[in-house]
Formats: structure tokens, C-alpha cells, sequence
């Protein structure tokens, strides 16, 4: 979405850089990510008793990996069905919505292809699967917000950016 200001006149979408108030806060992206968790709670919360995850952490018990397994693709599964309008038509999720943000073709500032979208979630939670590497990488990712240009590692592997609507 261009911007009006007066160093952007003129400029095409394609060339046009963001400017610091046209990108996201960080605390509205923290708060879209909340968001986001808390909208996965009617599913997990179920599924976590149900499997019997919840019960094993509260006994300090091994929870065996196709729990995790079963219920990561179900918060997945309840995420997409959720959020996949929203994504594709606006490039953003329900807490993007709330917070009035979105998520951006880097370049041209559209909504991103939805397979670029899927590249986006997916980058974090599959790196968590590598065990200590994957943890240390997903603090690095989080902590990339605080560049100048507020892009964390999955938003430069999908080529996208966060903006303000």
C-alpha cells in the first residue's frame, strides 16, 4: 500500500522503499502473535486433555513425539482453517486484523503469494524440530524485529514484510 508522502511520489510500488512509519510495531506484531495463540486455545486446550499431554507435563512424564506430532497438526489444521481467507485475500490473520496490520509482498507491498505465506509460518515451528539448533534459531529469528527494518529471518526466507494497514 504507497504511502503519501513526497519522497514517494512518482516512485513505482515495485521500487518504492518503506519508511519507519509505514512498517509495523513491534508491539503490535507481539500482540498479533497473542492474538493468534489465543484464537488456537479452543482447539489445544481440548486436544491436550484429550491426549493426555496435559496430565504427563503435570506429572513430570515423557509425552511420547506422536502427540506432539497429533496436536501440532491439529493447531495447524484449526490456524489455516481460521485464518486462510484472511491470509489470502489480506495478508493477514486474525490478530493482524485486530492490531490493523498486515503481512506484505516485500517488494510491491501485495498480499504475498499464499504459498510465500505458508513459507512464513512454517519456517519457525519446522526449525524447532532440530532440537537445540532449531530453539537458538528461532531466538535469532524473534530477535531480528529489532532491526532497523523489523524483518525477522522468516519474514527474509519469504521475502515478506509486516506494515501497517
Amino acid at each position: 500500500m504507497p504511502h503519501d508522502s513526497v519522497d514517494s511520489i512518482g516512485a513505482s510500488p515495485q521500487t518504492q522503499v518503506p519508511t519507519s512509519s509505514s512498517l509495523a510495531p513491534r508491539v503490535d506484531r507481539l500482540l498479533a502473535v497473542i492474538v493468534d495463540a489465543v484464537v488456537l486455545l479452543p482447539i489445544l486446550i481440548p486436544l491436550g486433555i484429550l491426549t493426555g499431554q496435559f496430565s504427563a507435563a503435570f506429572h513430570r512424564q515423557a509425552i511420547p513425539s506422536s502427540v506432539y506430532l497429533e496436536n501440532a497438526l491439529a493447531g495447524w489444521g484449526w490456524f489455516f482453517l481460521v485464518n486462510t481467507y484472511l491470509l489470502k485475500k489480506h495478508g493477514q490473520t486474525v490478530g493482524k486484523r485486530f492490531l490493523c496490520i498486515r503481512i506484505s509482498d516485500y517488494r510491491t507491498e501485495a498480499v504475498p503469494p499464499f504459498w510465500r505465506l505458508l513459507v512464513r509460518f512454517a519456517v519457525p515451528p519446522v526449525a524447532g524440530l532440530l532440537g537445540p539448533l532449531g530453539r537458538l534459531f528461532s531466538l535469532v529469528d524473534v530477535l531480528f524485529i529489532f532491526r532497523r527494518d523489523r524483518r525477522c529471518i522468516h519474514d527474509w526466507i519469504a521475502g515478506t514484510r509486516v506494515l501497517k494497514s
